[in-house]
């Protein structure tokens, strides 16, 4: 009986150690989560926001660099259509082949 009282002492023991290590890491997450939740309250931190101010503006310059892009490449390729079409409108050799192509899909 007596081994099973110094059992139980060491289990007991074992548990309250186990107890004041939970008690203490409730304590800190409680500590972080109010923390977290005065951030969230207050927005971000200034230099967060800077970053992301920052962030935004050349992400901004980027996309209209790549607007201006996009429209000069969509007037090129029309210019470059419009040359095309109108060389084989001119060119007497595509012209003809393009005749005999139409005729062949004919027959």
């Amino acid at each position: 009986m007596a081994t099973k009282a110094a059992s139980f002492a060491r289990e007991l023991k074992s548990i309250r150690s186990d107890l004041c290590f939970m008690q203490e890491r409730c304590a800190l997450l409680e500590e972080e989560n109010r923390r977290l939740r005065d951030g969230m309250d207050k927005g971000l931190r200034p230099e967060e926001d800077d970053l992301v101010r920052l962030q935004l503006k050349a992400l901004l310059a980027e996309k209209s660099r790549l607007a201006n892009e996009n429209s000069n490449l969509v007037r090129e390729n029309h210019c470059l259509h419009q040359v095309v079409g109108h060389h084989q409108l001119t060119s007497p050799k595509t012209s003809l082949l393009h005749l005999k192509n139409l005729y062949k899909g004919c027959a």
